[in-house]
């Protein structure tokens, strides 16, 4: 793990042994990190130390929205959810491989993955909808993607993929 200050970048002791995936960090003391088996790592501003996962499924990406509620996404549909004390199992609509999510700008969170899945949790919801999706692939090889607000879908490439969502 390589951490960066202004006087360059410094390389910092893993509680893991295992390959981290995606990383996101709310300040310089509260960040988050998933990878391989399920690996879940948090680190307070001094060091970064292994937290408890309930899946032994590969985890593709956390987002965190805020201290209280972090999402995590993973192999065969897992979704994971942070409450502010423990990363919780969700029950999920696929079993498809979720790669990632983010939030509109009106609270709902989407989630994508192979097969063209796309997953729907409005903020009022508890659980999460599998959505029709028109495309039968969000991945590019080897990139990342993302959704804007807008749900303007990009790949890590900045080339927009059109995407026509229609949704009850």
């Amino acid at each position: 793990i390589w951490h960066y200050t202004e006087t360059g970048w410094t390389e910092m002791t893993s509680p893991v042994s295992l390959a981290l995936r995606s990383v996101d960090a709310l300040s310089s003391d509260d960040a988050w990190a998933v990878g391989e088996a399920g690996c879940i790592v948090h680190y307070d501003g001094v060091a970064w130390d292994a937290v408890a996962s309930p899946t032994e499924k590969g985890l593709h990406q956390v987002i965190m929205l805020n201290a209280q509620e972090g999402w995590a996404f993973g192999g065969s549909g897992t979704l994971l959810h942070y409450d502010g004390l423990r990363w919780d199992a969700i029950t999920s609509p696929t079993r498809y491989r979720l790669l990632g999510g983010a939030v509109d700008g009106q609270g709902v969170l989407w989630a994508v993955g192979h097969g063209g899945t796309l997953l729907r949790r409005a903020p009022t919801d508890r659980t999460f909808q599998l959505t029709l999706s028109p495309v039968r692939e969000f991945v590019v090889p080897g990139a990342s993607l993302w959704i804007t607000p807008t749900l303007s879908v990009f790949d890590s490439h900045y080339r927009p993929v059109t995407v026509t969502l229609e949704y009850d």
